[in-house]
């Protein structure tokens, strides 16, 4: 039972993450002349851009992180515990999963929100729809100066050139 307790955050990511999936294929259905006549699901790039960033962003990861910050911080009679079951071997308790709790937030940090940190992940920032040319522009120039000292972090051959390249774009008249 302290399973399916430890796992409920990981679990929640894991669905919207396969939420994102479905969008995913049915856009691409969609531009193949594809649908479904009564489905509610939002398959336009803007909206499938926006779910993706919530991914590459962190801001999911963040959630999964507040879930077990939330689970370390509540009492033993919260609802998370299960403190209905009345059979002591069935009855998880902050006790039981302190442990687990701990290795599984760690982990997530490091697997789901720590990549998220990283340069690469953060160009995406400039993919925003709601972004001016401007905005983007100016989001990449701080990056440069963020990352100028990390020589990892600045490759010449991928983020470097990509850099120059979208301030180049983003700061032309012709955009």
């Amino acid at each position: 039972m302290s399973a399916l307790v430890v796992a409920r955050p990981l679990t929640q990511y894991t669905d919207e993450l396969s939420r994102v999936e479905s969008v995913r294929h049915r856009f691409h259905f969609r531009l193949r002349g594809l649908s479904l006549p009564d489905s509610k699901c939002p398959a336009n790039a803007s909206d499938l851009l926006l779910l993706n960033l919530e991914f590459t962003s962190g801001s999911r990861s963040q959630e999964v992180l507040k879930a077990y910050c939330d689970m370390l911080q509540s009492p033993p009679t919260d609802d998370c515990w299960f403190p209905w079951l009345s059979d002591n071997e069935s009855r998880v308790s902050y006790v039981t999963c302190i442990r687990q709790l701990t290795v599984a937030m760690c982990d997530s940090w490091r697997r789901l929100h720590l990549p998220t940190r990283y340069l690469p992940l953060k160009l995406f920032y400039i993919a925003a729809p709601d972004r001016t040319p401007t905005q983007a522009a100016d989001f990449l120039e701080h990056i440069k100066c963020q990352y100028r000292s990390c020589h990892l972090c600045m490759d010449a051959p991928f983020t470097k050139a990509r850099i120059a390249f979208f301030v180049r774009f983003f700061r032309s008249s012709s955009y």
